[in-house]
Formats: C-alpha cells, sequence, structure tokens
C-alpha cells in the first residue's frame, strides 16, 4: 500500500510527500523512492514517510524494498 500527495510549490519543481505501509498497515522503513527516467531519488524514514523533489515534466516514481515484490 502507498499513500502520497503532493503540494505545489513552484512552477518548476513539486514536493511529493508520501508514507510508504505494507499490507497491515506498518510502516516500511528505508523504502527507496525513485523518479522514473532520473537519478532522484530518496528513502522513506523510521515512520515510513518520504519527501521528494518531482522534477518539472515528471509524473512516475517507482518505491522498491528489498523482500517485496
Amino acid at each position: 500500500m502507498l499513500s502520497l500527495f503532493a503540494l505545489q510549490v513552484s512552477a518548476q519543481s513539486t514536493q511529493l510527500k508520501g508514507s510508504i505501509l505494507d499490507a497491515e498497515g506498518e510502516a516500511l522503513i528505508g523504502a527507496s523512492v525513485l523518479v522514473v527516467g532520473t537519478k532522484t531519488g530518496t528513502v522513506s524514514d523510521l515512520d515510513g514517510m518520504f519527501l521528494l523533489d518531482m522534477p518539472s515534466g515528471a509524473k512516475t516514481i517507482e518505491v522498491s524494498y528489498l523482500g517485496y515484490k
């Protein structure tokens, strides 16, 4: 499960903030979040939260976590 919401920061970029949770609603610590087609990314914190600056025109992220499909 992945919950996300976006905030517009400027005309040039968007900050994407969200939490990454497993099927039971537990936070996934250290999950990788990558903007598809770029080298821009981050990892989730102890609460499963992440904050990512999305480049202009970017629309897709990929979330990966060792041991999950």
